[in-house]
């Protein structure tokens, strides 16, 4: 399989098509539960689009004037290591820093090693650790700031 992907703005029922392929969701996703969570906030939703087929998406949301945080992202497994999820990760980067924001906040937990070794590649750093009874449950926390990486270039 080649590497002939592209990414847009996408819509929720984009999303749901990707959500219903991906294993390690284990919470039951509804364009609801999406739509509320971003409920009067600024928020980006991307596509990857393989051919005509939505095969990952990348879903995040202001916490507040600076900070926004990249909520969910998944790429259905037969798409994996195409390099999909981190541009999916950069493109949100730019549209968050173009809209103003100075820090891109995202957690993840100890059994997704691949998505810890991308954020920490990316230039994330680890905030803090919240246990969760076996280790490989414990929720990381990472955070980016932009106005740090503006200053040093």
């Amino acid at each position: 399989m080649q590497s002939n992907y592209r990414i847009t703005q996408g819509n929720w029922n984009e999303a749901m098509q990707v959500i219903s392929q991906l294993p390690e969701f284990e919470r039951d996703y509804s364009i609801e539960v999406l739509a509320q969570r971003v409920a009067n906030k600024a928020y980006s939703l991307l596509i990857a689009w393989y051919g005509e087929r939505p095969v990952a998406f990348k879903l995040g949301y202001a916490l507040d004037d600076d900070r926004f945080y990249s909520w969910l992202e998944g790429v259905i497994p037969a798409y994996r290591e195409l390099g999909i999820g981190t541009d999916l990760l950069v493109q949100q980067e730019a549209w968050a820093l173009n809209q103003g924001y100075s820090v891109l906040e995202v957690k993840s937990r100890n059994c997704f090693p691949k998505m810890l070794r991308l954020l920490l590649k990316q230039g994330y750093f680890i905030s803090h650790v919240e246990p969760q009874g076996q280790v490989e449950q414990h929720i990381i926390y990472f955070s980016k700031s932009f106005s740090r990486l503006l200053q040093s270039s």
